[in-house]
């Protein structure tokens, strides 16, 4: 299985590399390479603590 995304449009930049945004289009591929549909990305976010 192997995700292949597609560049934004927005031409959004880190250090000038393009970054990876939930507004990203995207397609899972099989082993094959058959197209198997958009990928499901859930949101996580690590425990915060401050002292």
């Amino acid at each position: 299985m192997s995700v292949r995304f597609t560049a934004s449009a927005s031409g959004v930049t880190v250090a000038g590399a393009p970054v990876l945004l939930d507004t990203s289009a995207a397609q899972c591929f099989s082993a094959a390479l058959v197209a198997q549909g958009p990928p499901v990305v859930n949101a996580a976010q690590q425990e915060v603590s401050i002292r």
